[in-house]
């Protein structure tokens, strides 16, 4: 194992068991760190959004402060939610979850990324092919994809925060991060 928690392909352990002994892997526990309310709170939104869809996060947050305490109130009052909630288990498991957030801090991340960044991959798979075929590259000269990714960034960047601004501080979803990339597209081809 490297000390990334990575275990090489070698003798038996496969794919899955490889999987299995990160799973062991934990970070010893910072008591002066202490828990933040920030991370209570991401933790409150998410089962919020289990419940059911809101415009943005403060919405979200103060829906779950008001019904806390009915939540908390009995066994039966968090069913009771549960049974009406969009994801009922996911619900369940957040709002079990909410105050055991210090072990979070304990828990490396060991999964590959979720499906919906491979999504906004393949919608900026096009413009970075784009990005290399349509610009003349001299053999010697290496900095010039990079100087493109740069730009993207900062232009993808800029283009985001707008797009917040108009949602209210909703982040733009991936209907909106597809119009975001195709305009810049245009705007590079045009360049």
């Amino acid at each position: 194992m490297d000390f990334r928690g990575r275990i090489y392909r070698c003798g038996i352990l496969h794919f899955h068991e490889r999987d299995l002994a990160r799973s062991f892997i934990e970070f010893a526990d910072n008591q002066e760190e202490g828990c933040k309310q920030s991370v209570k709170d991401i933790v409150a939104i998410s089962a919020a959004f289990k419940y059911k869809k809101f415009y943005d996060y403060d919405d979200a947050l103060q829906w779950y402060k008001d019904n806390h305490n009915t939540i908390y109130a009995s066994d039966q009052s968090l069913i009771c939610f549960a049974k009406s909630a969009s994801d009922p288990f996911q619900f369940i498991a957040k709002v079990l979850s909410k105050d055991d957030v210090q072990e979070y801090d304990r828990i490396p991340i060991s999964q590959d990324a979720a499906a919906s960044a491979y999504q906004i991959m393949n919608v900026v798979e096009e413009l970075i092919s784009r990005i290399g075929s349509t610009k003349a590259r001299s053999e010697n000269n290496m900095n010039e994809p990079l100087d493109d990714f740069r730009n993207l960034k900062t232009w993808l960047t800029r283009a985001c925060q707008n797009a917040e601004d108009e949602t209210k501080g909703r982040l733009p979803i991936r209907s909106e991060i597809r119009a975001i990339l195709q305009e810049y597209s245009q705007n590079d081809s045009e360049n």
